[in-house]
């Protein structure tokens, strides 16, 4: 976004990148190529758009924090068990994003004093690996459709679940050690996908022992 502030900049990057992707377009795809000029002053219209909102993210949140105001630094999504380089599922990944609340936000985790863990009341999940509480049936299908669990970007369909409180207790453990504070507060998001079903089940104790640990261990 900074690079938009500098047409000069920006129009030396776009020149060099253009050259390799009207190779492509051309040599490959058989696609009319982009036309710099036009891409450019494209951009250019974005930029005096979004200028008065482009600014140094990490030096506004901490001084708004340093003056007392209460800040949310960060969404993350996609983290631990379900696509987290961490944990478990590596070669199953679809995208990186593991790490603590304070990562990539320029705000330092002792910054951070209260956290509020979030969770959809039904599970999904992108591509393949493992998930115990899939739902290849009709119920599955529903949540689904109701829920809208399609990829913004591809369309891809999601897998879709029982709610499986042992990964998200694990979940909730595992990336309390990125941050000093803890995982203080829980909700449940996405009801509106399993609204219309007479019966929620939720994976847990159960899960638990068949995975062959004590449900009271965790």
């Amino acid at each position: 976004m900074g690079d938009l502030l500098n047409p000069k900049a920006f129009r030396t990057k776009l020149e060099e990148n253009v050259v390799e992707i009207n190779w492509f377009l051309e040599q490959l795809y058989k696609l009319e190529r982009f036309d710099v000029d036009k891409v450019f002053r494209q951009y250019m219209g974005y930029a005096d758009r979004l200028k008065s909102h482009i600014v140094d993210t990490a030096m506004l949140v901490n001084k708004m924090i340093e003056g007392g105001k209460t800040c949310v630094v960060r969404r993350g999504a996609r983290h631990t068990l379900g696509c987290g380089l961490r944990y478990l599922s590596l070669r199953h990944l679809l995208q990186f994003n593991a790490g603590g609340a304070s990562t990539g936000t320029g705000v330092g985790p002792t910054k951070i004093d209260a956290v509020l863990g979030v969770a959809k009341a039904y599970t999904t999940r992108v591509g393949s690996g493992p998930f115990p509480t899939e739902l290849t049936d009709a119920v599955g299908d529903g949540l689904q459709a109701r829920g809208k669990e399609f990829g913004s970007t591809t369309g891809r369909a999601r897998r879709c679940g029982w709610f499986d409180g042992v990964v998200v207790r694990y979940a909730t453990r595992s990336e309390r050690t990125h941050v000093t504070g803890r995982h203080e507060t829980g909700c449940a998001r996405r009801l509106q996908g399993a609204q219309s079903l007479h019966r929620l089940s939720v994976s847990g104790e159960a899960l638990s022992r068949h995975a062959g640990r004590s449900p009271s261990a965790d």
